[in-house]
């Protein structure tokens, strides 16, 4: 295989692409162009892997990609919250990037970041390889242990329309902060979540976290150390809602929701975040922090 490196272009491109993409680092498409978004995998992958870290693919990283193993490492302990680690773990060893996703993210929790934040952003890489895999905002085959209990509280029937990457996130900052987000009484204890009997989507922790007055628009971001923003919860803006609901914010629609982890210093420019639903899964991943409207920050 041809040493690969920022510029390169052809098929082995192309095929390191695919492998970066099947590992979990997204190159923002396969075309053949080794160009930002692509060294940015590389980086991230030869961090996971406990490479040299220099955004240049030769012969250990190329053995690295080629290889079928799946890599171990240190893996951040998910409290058995309600009976679904095993659930969870039988899953997570059917993907092969789990490993390397859970401790990239964790390498990449600030160091002077707070118990309360750590807890957060831990119970959240956890969650890394789960797989929502019984249809779009359904859930996951961990629906009984994990948000199930969720559906039941709110006696919502079927629930099409469940948000579980927003679920996850804000089960995570409820971990965090000390409670429990399948008990009810914890909901309605704004001290444990600012935003009271929240419902279920990106779009009500947008509208209700500004009622609240707990939202933090997503210009003031850089005032905030990654110390701080850790665990914090970040919403995604999806600019092409076209609805009734979209029209009323601005075209500022929210439709996703994160977990902010941290910086990764091989990324400049980008934060780390895990998020429920990308591509149907738990994983890490690289984002700009333009992608945002804003957050809810945990402490």
């Amino acid at each position: 295989m041809s040493v690969l490196r920022q510029g390169s272009r052809g098929n082995e491109v192309r095929d390191l692409q695919q492998r970066l993409t099947a590992k979990g680092h997204d190159t923002n498409g396969v075309d053949g162009i080794f160009g930002g978004d692509t060294y940015t995998a590389v980086c991230a992958f030869q961090r996971a892997s406990g490479l040299s870290v220099d955004g240049i693919v030769g012969n250990d990283t190329w053995s690295a990609l080629l290889s079928t193993a799946t890599p171990t490492g240190p893996v951040p302990a998910t409290p058995d919250t309600n009976g679904w680690r095993a659930a969870l773990q039988a899953q997570q060893a059917g993907v092969e990037w789990v490993a390397q996703h859970q401790q990239w993210a964790t390498d990449c929790i600030p160091p002077d970041t707070s118990d309360a934040q750590r807890t957060a952003a831990e119970w959240m890489i956890g969650l890394i390889g789960i797989q929502e895999d019984l249809g779009a905002n359904k859930g996951t085959a961990l629906t009984p242990g994990l948000i199930q209990p969720y559906i039941d509280y709110w006696s919502i029937a079927g629930l099409d329309a469940l948000m579980w990457c927003v679920l996850t996130a804000w089960a995570a900052y409820m971990e965090g902060k000390g409670g429990n987000y399948l008990d009810k009484q914890d909901w309605k204890n704004t001290d444990l979540c600012p935003l009271g009997n929240w419902w279920g989507s990106a779009y009500d922790t947008y509208t209700v976290a500004i009622e609240k007055g707990c939202w933090v628009p997503i210009d003031a971001i850089d005032t905030l150390t990654p110390a701080r923003l850790c665990g914090a919860i970040l919403v995604k803006n999806n600019r092409d809602g076209s609805d009734a609901a979209a029209a009323s914010t601005g075209n500022r629609w929210p439709g996703h929701g994160d977990l902010y982890i941290g910086v990764d210093a091989t990324a400049p420019g980008k934060i780390l975040v895990v998020g429920g639903n990308l591509g149907n899964t738990c994983k890490a991943k690289l984002a700009r922090t333009g992608e945002y409207l804003g957050l809810v920050l945990l402490q």
